[in-house]
């Protein structure tokens, strides 16, 4: 077999030298290999955020098959949908963080950019709610009647 560890065009000369029942040969042919595909997911913890809480964004990167290898390059993660802020991964890193500045919901979504073997790939969207902080609450005691 012959493996091929980029992507691209190559030619090729194969040959066979004949015996008594087949004649020689000697051709060449182009063989054009494409990009792997990959499958990109992703999670986030904690789970239910508070405004200003560090997100950690983990990422899920597969190449599909019949590709093989480690891709490289990044992986972007943008909030959309209400709120805002963005991410980025260098691979062989799989995690990066954010911070929200104000309480709602949307969506985060993770986009695999691709590289020199890989085609680029996009999470669905992940929902995400960002709670607000609680509000310090205090008791005064101002009298206590003996019972």
């Amino acid at each position: 077999p012959i493996t091929f560890s980029n992507a691209g065009s190559a030619g090729v000369t194969y040959s066979y030298s004949g015996d008594g029942n087949f004649l020689p040969v000697l051709s060449n042919t182009t063989i054009t290999v494409a990009r792997a595909n990959t499958s990109l997911s992703g999670s986030f913890l904690p789970t239910q955020p508070r405004v200003g809480e560090p997100v950690t964004i983990s990422a899920n990167l597969a190449v599909v098959a019949p590709g093989a290898g480690t891709p490289g390059g990044n992986i972007v993660v943008t909030a959309g949908g209400g709120l805002s802020g963005s991410c980025t991964m260098t691979l062989p890193s799989t995690t990066c963080t954010i911070s929200f500045n104000g309480a709602g919901t949307g969506v985060l979504n993770l986009a695999y950019v691709g590289d020199a073997r890989f085609n680029p790939s996009s999470s669905t969207p992940i929902p995400i709610s960002v709670v607000p902080i609680n509000a310090p609450t205090s008791t005064t005691i101002s009298a206590v009647t003996p019972s």
